[in-house]
């Protein structure tokens, strides 16, 4: 089980106006003065993952694997519960800054799994979020999520700005490539001197 606090996480002004345009939010401000904010904002978060790999026996991986492979990973992700408001924001977008900032926690921890799966010949799934509170605390409590400071009270998690995910670990299939077969002309293998 790997565990990691502290790591530096990027917000991008760019991606957030990307996003908040998609959602139909108007963000009134310049994406200079959006990229400071969000400058600021990421020096109060307190970013942490918790992540593991399990095989193939293991008895939850029905529960918690997106798709049967030879193993999976469960992450639990947490930016903890920041104290400043997006200044200026619209209504709506600061949802989007947190679920922004959760995703970068996710990335982190499935780049470190991914250089893992490639060295057992292995490729991931796509990241699938674990939405069902059922779920999220069973996850919570074979992960031991205090490690982070993760909980789940009063049916959700916390902090609220959380997130529990998991992959699956395939394997590479290997494709045999052909013998290339080399079609001569008769006499080609002489050399001008022979002809």
């Amino acid at each position: 089980m790997r565990k990691i606090v502290g790591f530096k996480i990027n917000l991008r002004a760019w991606e957030l106006l990307r996003r908040a345009k998609k959602e139909g939010i108007s963000l009134e401000v310049s994406q200079e003065a959006l990229q400071s904010d969000l400058d600021r904002i990421v020096k109060s978060l307190k970013p942490a993952i918790l992540f593991d790999t399990f095989g193939v026996d293991d008895p939850d991986q029905k529960t918690f694997s997106p798709i049967p492979g030879i193993a999976y990973s469960l992450i639990l992700a947490t930016i903890g519960e920041p104290a400043l408001p997006l200044q200026p924001v619209s209504v709506g977008s600061e949802t989007l800054v947190w679920e922004m900032a959760l995703e970068e926690c996710r990335k982190f921890a499935v780049e470190i799994i991914n250089s893992e799966a490639q060295k057992d010949s292995c490729e991931l799934t796509p990241v699938s979020l674990l939405l069902a509170p059922e779920i999220q605390e069973a996850a919570i409590k074979k992960m031991d999520g205090s490690k982070i400071g993760i909980a789940f009270e009063e049916s959700r998690m916390t902090p609220l700005l959380s997130s529990v995910a998991s992959l699956s670990w395939i394997s590479k299939i290997k494709k045999k490539k052909p013998k290339s077969q080399t079609i001569r002309e008769p006499g080609a293998d002489k050399t001008p001197a022979e002809s």
